[in-house]
């Protein structure tokens, strides 16, 4: 391969560190789901690898502001997940490679299925009995680690969900946010770009999913009539998706309690405890730095030294005998003295 085809990124890796990248464009992929360009690029090292970007043409300044949160969603999604799950990364996750959000053109490198193995019209598909359970054991797994971060997807739907050869992940986080943040982008239309209102809730993901699962098997959409009666919705499902279509977020089961019911034998992911793993180093920190106590009172302004007595005259310090006294002893002496003298 001609190196001229490859074009240089520079960016952060995941660890934070300077780092870079020689890429080739190999395919763009369609991204009904957010404003940004996706392709699928190839490194040096021919691996492959999906990069996100901001679109090249937008129709105003408002679709750019959009567009830039939704690829800092992206990023900050996919960093929390790497960071939380560095020793046991979902695979039913895309794994954060790189990002660049200062650089003259964003963006973010991640790998993923979806860029690793064509797609060979799997996406379109039916699927077969023998599949149902993988796939929705993976959409739930994915989710359930995903809201173990106290993140919120906030796109569930078939343009987010990507299916490979018996293996599943969930991409497309531009909508992430934090659990009870409130988002700052949604999947949207030309006819409706509010923002949407009230923080974000993993009750919604599930909803999401169910109704993505439904559409994936049925090939269309649940109709309004049989999202308001979501009971008889469900008896066309798998028993452990009971409770997915509630329509009051309270009644929805967890991501978690989906993959239980479904007896799963893998574990879900452990994330890792941000309190334990920091503990040793709060720990020294307060050794070497002690926090001020009692033991060291605050100063004060000390109070001012008492008057000294007042000074009493001499006259007033001796009594009067004493003094008749001290008159009559030098009167005796003079007489002494001029007796002797003469």
């Amino acid at each position: 391969m001609d190196d001229d085809e490859y074009g240089e990124l520079t960016g952060m890796t995941p660890l934070g560190d300077p780092g870079s990248w020689r890429v080739r464009p190999v395919a763009e992929v369609a991204n009904t789901t957010s404003l940004l360009r996706i392709d699928v690029v190839e490194t040096t090292g021919e691996v492959r690898l999906l990069r996100k970007r901001l679109p090249a043409e937008v129709r105003g300044a408002e679709d750019l502001v959009i567009a830039e949160r939704q690829l800092d969603n992206e990023i900050r999604a996919l960093v929390r997940l790497w960071a939380r799950y560095a020793h046991d990364y979902p695979a039913e996750l895309p794994r954060l490679a790189g990002y660049n959000f200062d650089a003259v053109e964003p963006f973010v490198l991640m790998a993923s299925i979806q860029a690793a193995e064509p797609d060979g019209g799997e996406q379109r598909r039916i699927l077969m009995v023998s599949e149902r359970r993988k796939f929705r054991e993976g959409l739930f797994r994915a989710l359930a680690a995903v809201h173990a971060v106290d993140l919120v997807h906030g796109a569930v739907q078939l343009g987010t969900l990507c299916w490979r050869a018996d293996s599943f992940q969930l991409l497309g986080f531009e909508h992430s946010a934090g659990r009870r943040e409130k988002p700052r982008s949604r999947p949207i239309t030309l006819a409706n770009r509010a923002l949407p209102a009230g923080p974000a809730d993993p009750a919604d993901d599930i909803r999401a999913a169910a109704v993505a699962y439904f559409e994936r098997l049925e090939g269309r959409p649940p109709t309004e009539a049989e999202l308001a009666a979501p009971a008889e919705l469900e008896k066309r499902l798998d028993a452990e998706m009971r409770g997915t279509f509630a329509r009051e977020p309270a009644g929805r089961p967890t991501a978690g309690a989906v993959v239980r019911a479904m007896q799963a034998h893998a574990e879900l992911p452990d994330p890792i405890d941000v309190d334990h793993a920091l503990r040793r180093g709060w720990h020294a920190f307060d050794t070497r730095y002690p926090v001020a106590t009692d033991e060291f009172p605050v100063q004060t302004v000390p109070p001012s030294p008492p008057e000294p007595p007042p000074v009493v005259p001499l006259n007033r310090k001796i009594p009067a005998f004493v003094a008749v006294a001290v008159g009559a002893a030098m009167l005796v002496g003079l007489a002494i003295w001029m007796v002797v003298s003469a």
